[in-house]
């Protein structure tokens, strides 16, 4: 599990700070692997990349969230947000290293 604190975001027009604790559930790689180009044969080993997660616990300003709904709110605007998933990324990584 991933620990993230005072992550930024915007949500209904207002800047929240949110502590979150997450799960990655599945990396993907965007790579095609072995193919042949006019004779050439390559390989595309593409990059891995964290496909998706799941929100274990939330807190808003340091309040607890169990709201199902701001949950799902939430965690729709961290799979849109590039500069989350670099930061998940990371973290998974380094939890990995570690494990």
């Amino acid at each position: 599990m991933i620990s993230i604190n005072n992550y930024e975001i915007e949500y209904h027009n207002i800047t929240i700070l949110l502590d979150l604790e997450i799960n990655v559930t599945s990396w993907w790689n965007d790579g095609i692997g072995e193919y042949e180009y006019w004779g050439s044969k390559e390989f595309d080993k593409g990059r891995d990349y964290i496909e998706d997660f799941s929100i274990v616990n939330l807190k808003i300003n340091n309040k607890l969230i169990s709201d199902l709904n701001i949950i799902k709110d939430i965690y729709e605007i961290l799979r849109n947000d590039k500069k989350f998933f670099e930061l998940l990324e990371k973290e998974d990584k380094k939890e990995n290293e570690t494990v």
